[in-house]
C-alpha cells in the first residue's frame, strides 16, 4: 500500500504528518504501521483485498471487549473500502518482552481476563466451534504437513470422524466468546493501568464461540514460547475452580482443546512456509508436536495416538530439514 494513501487515510486524524514506520508483520496477511508524532504514537493496520469482513469483525469484537472494560484498542478511524484502520496504540509491552513483572502474574492477569470474559453474553451472530467445525480444522494437517513429508493422503476422513467422536461430548458445554489466538505475542502488559485492563488485546477479528477451556489452551499451549508446565498445572486448576467447572471434566476439554489446536498448527505453519515464504514458522514446529503429545498423554486415548502417529510423522531435526529444503 502507497504511502500516498495511507496519507489520504489520515486526512482529518491529526496524523497527516507522522513518521511512519513498518512493524514486523505476523501469520496473516495484514500489515501494521506505528504512526509517530513527537512523543505520542498510533497503529495503522492495513487489510488485504477483500477484507471488508475481516475489518468489520474486528471492529466489532473490539466494541464488545471495550464494553466489557477489557483493553482491546481505540478505533480511532476505520475504512472498509480504503483497507485501513488506525488504532490506539497499546505499547510495546508483549508479553515476551515484559521482565517485571514475571511470568506467573502476567498469565495470572491474562487467565483472568478470559474468566471475566466467560462471564458476559457474547455477541450475537457469531459461528460455533462445535465438534464438527473443530475436527474438520484438522484437516490442515493432511493438506500440507502430511503430504510435504509422506506418500499418499493419508486417512483424513477416518480420523475427522474419530475426532469428532471424541470433541462431540463438550458440545453441551454453553458456548463462550473465543478470541481464538490468546497467546503471549497478541498480549501486551500495560502497567500503567488498573485491574483488567493491563493486559492490552490483539488480533481477534476470528472470534467464535466454543468451549471455555480453549483459549486457555492457546494461552498455556503456545507454539513459540514455552509456559513453565507447574505454572500452567495451577492456573488450570484454577481457572475450573473459579469457573466452578469439575476438575477432571475441565483437564479432559483443555488436552482436547489442545490437541485439536496444535494438530490445526501443524498444517498452518507449513503452510506458513511452503506457500507464503516464511519458513521461520518451521522452526515451531517441534513444539507444536510436543504439545500434541502432552495432551495425548493426558487423554489416554489409544485411538486417538494410534490414528496421528499412523499418519502425521514427528517433526525431529531431518523432517525440519527436508521441509526447509522444500521451501528453497
Amino acid at each position: 500500500m502507497s504511502e500516498t494513501a495511507k496519507r489520504a487515510f489520515l486526512t482529518g486524524t491529526g496524523w497527516e504528518t507522522a513518521r511512519i514506520a513498518p512493524l514486523a508483520g505476523d501469520a496473516s496477511a495484514r500489515a501494521y504501521d506505528r504512526l509517530h508524532l513527537g512523543d505520542r504514537s498510533t497503529i495503522l493496520m492495513i487489510l488485504p483485498e477483500g477484507s471488508a469482513g475481516e475489518l468489520a469483525a474486528f471492529c466489532r469484537i473490539a466494541d464488545h471487549l471495550s464494553r466489557l472494560g477489557l483493553a482491546a484498542p481505540a478505533l480511532l478511524k476505520r475504512d472498509p473500502d480504503a483497507r485501513f484502520l488506525l488504532l490506539e496504540d497499546l505499547g510495546e509491552g508483549l508479553f515476551p518482552l515484559v521482565r517485571e513483572p514475571g511470568p506467573a502474574q502476567l498469565y495470572t492477569e491474562a487467565a483472568a481476563v478470559l474468566l471475566h470474559l466467560h462471564r458476559a453474553p457474547p455477541p450475537a451472530g457469531l459461528a460455533r466451534y462445535d465438534s464438527a467445525a473443530m475436527a474438520a480444522a484438522c484437516d490442515l494437517a493432511w493438506q500440507w504437513y502430511r503430504p510435504a513429508l509422506t506418500p499418499g493422503p493419508g486417512d483424513f476422513d477416518g480420523f475427522r470422524a474419530l475426532f469428532r467422536e471424541h470433541l462431540a461430548p463438550l458440545d453441551a458445554t454453553p458456548p463462550v466468546l473465543l478470541l481464538r489466538d490468546y497467546h503471549a505475542e497478541n498480549l501486551i502488559w500495560r502497567g500503567t493501568g488498573e485491574g483488567l485492563t493491563r493486559v492490552g488485546l490483539l488480533d481477534f477479528q476470528d472470534a467464535l464461540l466454543g468451549n471455555p477451556a480453549y483459549d486457555l489452551a492457546s494461552l498455556l499451549l503456545d507454539a513459540r514460547h514455552d509456559v513453565d508446565p507447574t505454572m500452567a498445572e495451577a492456573l488450570i486448576d484454577s481457572f475450573a475452580a473459579q469457573r466452578k467447572d469439575d476438575p477432571t471434566a475441565f483437564r479432559r476439554a483443555f488436552a482436547l482443546m489442545g490437541l485439536q489446536r496444535n494438530l490445526r498448527l501443524l498444517g498452518i505453519f507449513t503452510r506458513l512456509a511452503l506457500r507464503d515464504g516464511k519458513p521461520r514458522y518451521l522452526a515451531f514446529l517441534p513444539r507444536v508436536w510436543r504439545h500434541v503429545e502432552t495432551c495425548l498423554a493426558q487423554l489416554d486415548t489409544p485411538d486417538l495416538t494410534q490414528a496421528i502417529r499412523t499418519d502425521l510423522p514427528a517433526p525431529d531435526a531431518a523432517t525440519i530439514l527436508r521441509l526447509q529444503d522444500k521451501c528453497a
